[in-house]
C-alpha cells in the first residue's frame, strides 16, 4: 500500500514538473484578426481568454485599424487631388467653350461688316476681337495650371498603387481597360500642349480640325480622370466599410475584456480613440472634396445607408408600438366599460395610462436604433425625476389626491358637486387638477389637493333626491285646506316617486305664519323641474283658494320708513 502511494507522489511530482517545464501558449494569438471573422465566432474565440490575454488582444486589434486607417488616410488624399485636378480641367474645357463661342461670334461679326459699314459695326468687331483675345489668354492660363497641377499630382501621391489595391479589391475584371491608361493622361497632355501652344501663338479659330481635336483631347482627359476618381470612390467606400467591421469586431473584444475585469482607465482611452476615428469629418474648405466625402459617406453601408436604415427602423418601431398602444388601449376601453363598480374618471386615467405607457416603452426601444444608449438616458431620467420631487412638492400633492380621488370615487365626470368653495358640473379630470363647468356656465380650474382636502358634496351622486319646499298661510286661513291643496298638487305630478312616498306636514307655528313643509322625492334629473313647478302651481292654488300672503307687522312698518319699537 505504501508502496502504491509513493509511486503516484512520483508520478503527480514529475507531471508537475513538467509542466512547469512546458512553454506558456500566448493567448493573443488563438483569435485570427480578420474583420470577416463572424462576431459569433469571435465571442466563442474570446471566452477562454484571460483578462491580460484580452488587453493584448485589444492592442492587436488596435493595430490593426491603425494600419487601416493609414490606407484609407492614403486613399483620401487621392480623392483630394484627384477632385482638385478635376476641377482644373473643368476649368480648361469650359475656356475652351468660351474660346469657341467667341470664335462664332466674331466670324459672324466680321461677315456682317461686309454688308454694314456702320461705326456702330465697327465698334460691336473691334469688341469681339478684344473678347477673343481675352478668352484665349484665359485658356492658355487653365491650360498650364492643368498641367501644372497634373505634374504636382503625381509627385505628391501614389495613385498607381491605390488603383491596383482597388482593382484587386474591388475584384475589377475589365480586361479592354489598361491600369497604365487610367493612372496617367501624359500622352494626351502632351498634345494638348502642344496644341494649345499653337492657340496662344494666333492661330486661326476657324480651323475645325484643330478645335475639334483640342476639345476630343480635352473631353478624353476629364474622362479619364473621373473614371479614376469613380474607383477610387469606389474603394475608400470598401475600405470604410471594412473599417467599421473592423470596429465592430474591436467593440466585442472590449466587451469581453470589460466582462473579465479591465477597469474604465484602460478602456476609455481605446474607446475614445475609435469614436474619434469613425467619427464624419469633412473639410468644409474643400469644396469639390467635401462634396465627394457627402457622397460617398450617403452610399456607404457604414454611412448614410446605415443612418437612413437605422431611421427608418426607428420609424416602423414608432408607427407599430403606436398602433399596439392604440389596439391595447381600445381593448382595455371595452373591458372596462362592462365592469360597473369604477368610475369614468378612473376608466379614462387607465386607458390613457396605458397607451402613454406603452408608447414610452417603443420609444425607449426605438431609441437603440438611433444609436442612443438607453441606460444612461434612463439614470438622467431618473435623477431628474429626483430633484423634481423636491421642487415640485405641491405639484405631487395634487397627483397623490388624484390618485385618491379616482380610487374613492366621491364624483364621477357630469356630476353636480360643492368643493373647494366651488358649485358646478364635473366636466373632466387629470391627476393635477379638476375642471368644474359652473351653473353660470363658467369653466373653474381647481387644484385636486383643495378638493380632496376639504367637504365634497356630491348634489347629483344618488339616483334620487327629495325636493324640500316650506308654505306658509295666515293664522285665519284654513289649515286643513291648504294640505289638502298640497297634496292635490304632488298626486298630479308625474315626475314625483311614490316611493317613498311625500311628506307633508304643519311643521312650525311662528309668530305670524303657520308653516307646511312639503317633501317630494324625484330622480335627481327630475330635482329642478319639479322644486319650480310646485312653487308655481301651489301658490296659485292657495291665491284662488283665498289665503292672505301671510304679512310680518314688523317688516311691514320698516317698509313704511317707521320703528317695530313704536
Amino acid at each position: 500500500m505504501r508502496t502504491s502511494l509513493l509511486i503516484l507522489v512520483i508520478l503527480a511530482t514529475a507531471s508537475f514538473a513538467q509542466g512547469q517545464t512546458e512553454k506558456p501558449v500566448d493567448e493573443a494569438f488563438m483569435v485570427p484578426q480578420d474583420e470577416t471573422l463572424p462576431l459569433d465566432e469571435l465571442s466563442l474565440l474570446l471566452t477562454p481568454l484571460t483578462r491580460d490575454g484580452l488587453a493584448q488582444e485589444v492592442l492587436l486589434w488596435q493595430d490593426l485599424l491603425q494600419k487601416k486607417l493609414r490606407i484609407i488616410s492614403e486613399v483620401q488624399i487621392s480623392m483630394k487631388y484627384l477632385n482638385r485636378d478635376i476641377q482644373v480641367f473643368e476649368n480648361v474645357k469650359n475656356s475652351l467653350d468660351d474660346f469657341l463661342s467667341s470664335s462664332e461670334n466674331l466670324n459672324q461679326a466680321r461677315t456682317t461688316a461686309q454688308e454694314d459699314t456702320t461705326q456702330a459695326t465697327a465698334d460691336n468687331l473691334r469688341n469681339l476681337e478684344q473678347t477673343l483675345i481675352e478668352k484665349r489668354f484665359d485658356l492658355a492660363t487653365t491650360s498650364d495650371l492643368a498641367i501644372q497641377s497634373e505634374a504636382k499630382a503625381i509627385q505628391t501621391h501614389n495613385l498607381r498603387y491605390i488603383l491596383k489595391a482597388a482593382k484587386t479589391s474591388l475584384d475589377e475584371s475589365d480586361e479592354n481597360t489598361e491600369l497604365g491608361e487610367f493612372a496617367h493622361v501624359k500622352f494626351e497632355l502632351a498634345h494638348m500642349k502642344a496644341e494649345l501652344t499653337a492657340v496662344e501663338t494666333g492661330f486661326d479659330p476657324n480651323n475645325a480640325e484643330l478645335m475639334t481635336k483640342v476639345t476630343i483631347q480635352v473631353e478624353e482627359i476629364l474622362r479619364k480622370k473621373t473614371g479614376i476618381r469613380d474607383l477610387v470612390m469606389e474603394y475608400l467606400s470598401y475600405l470604410l466599410d471594412n473599417r467599421e467591421e473592423l470596429v465592430k469586431r474591436i467593440r466585442v473584444v472590449i466587451s469581453e475584456w470589460e466582462k473579465k475585469g479591465a477597469t474604465p482607465e484602460e478602456i476609455d482611452p481605446i474607446q475614445t480613440f475609435i469614436d474619434d476615428v469613425t467619427a464624419f469629418h469633412v473639410d468644409v474648405t474643400d469644396t469639390a472634396n467635401r462634396w465627394s466625402m457627402v457622397q460617398l459617406w450617403l452610399k456607404s453601408d457604414a454611412g448614410g445607408i446605415r443612418v437612413a436604415m437605422n431611421i427608418g427602423k426607428f420609424l416602423g418601431m414608432m408607427l407599430f408600438f403606436s398602433f399596439l398602444a392604440f389596439i391595447i388601449g381600445s381593448i382595455t376601453q371595452k373591458a372596462l366599460h362592462r365592469t360597473r363598480n369604477i368610475s369614468v374618471l378612473m376608466r379614462d386615467f387607465i386607458i390613457r395610462s396605458t397607451r402613454r405607457v406603452i408608447f414610452l416603452v417603443g420609444f425607449m426601444m426605438s431609441l437603440s436604433f438611433l444609436g442612443v444608449n438607453i441606460g444612461p438616458v434612463l439614470g438622467v431620467i431618473g435623477a431628474a425625476g429626483f430633484v423634481l420631487a423636491f421642487a415640485l412638492q405641491s405639484t405631487l400633492g395634487n397627483f397623490a389626491s388624484g390618485i385618491m380621488i379616482m380610487i374613492y370615487k366621491p364624483f364621477d365626470v357630469g356630476d353636480a358637486i360643492d368643493a373647494a368653495g366651488v358649485m358646478g358640473s364635473v366636466k373632466t379630470m387629470n391627476l393635477t387638477s379638476t375642471i368644474i363647468n359652473t351653473f353660470d356656465n363658467k369653466l373653474v380650474i381647481v387644484p385636486n389637493n383643495n378638493i380632496w382636502g376639504g367637504v365634497i358634496t356630491n348634489i347629483t351622486g344618488s339616483q334620487t333626491r327629495r325636493v324640500d319646499l316650506v308654505f306658509r298661510i295666515a293664522y285665519g286661513d284654513d289649515t286643513e285646506l291648504a294640505e289638502k291643496i298640497i297634496h292635490e298638487v304632488l298626486s298630479e305630478q308625474e315626475m314625483i316617486l311614490t316611493e317613498p312616498e311625500p311628506n307633508v306636514q304643519m311643521h312650525e307655528l311662528s309668530d305670524f305664519t303657520v308653516n307646511f313643509i312639503c317633501r317630494p322625492w324625484v330622480r335627481t334629473t327630475d330635482y329642478w323641474d319639479v322644486r319650480w313647478e310646485l312653487t308655481k302651481k301651489i301658490r296659485a292654488r292657495f291665491e284662488e283658494a283665498g289665503f292672505r300672503a301671510p304679512v310680518d307687522p314688523g317688516a311691514y312698518i320698516k317698509r313704511m320708513g317707521g320703528s317695530s319699537a313704536k
